[in-house]
């Protein structure tokens, strides 16, 4: 088995929240580090997730274009 490469950070952290964390995350049966990781992975996605309501109103913007154009089209067919 291969080792991975590691790199450590240290956080300043109250003593009694530690305790707190810590406990929760022995009550469900978890490692400190595998919480963190999955929060540092959240954190990434969630930068990189597209704004879903900014695309909806670009789409409604260009939807809106395409039907003033057609119906310019449209007038100058019958034209």
């Amino acid at each position: 088995m291969t080792k991975r490469e590691r790199t450590f950070i240290q956080v300043q952290i109250d003593p009694t929240i530690k305790q707190k964390f810590t406990s929760k995350v022995e009550l469900e049966g978890k490692k400190i580090t595998d919480v963190i990781l999955e929060w540092i992975d959240n954190y990434i996605d969630e930068t990189e997730k597209v704004d879903v309501i900014e695309l909806k109103h670009r789409i409604e913007a260009i939807e809106r274009t395409l039907q003033e154009k057609n119906s310019i089209l449209v007038g100058e067919s019958t034209a």
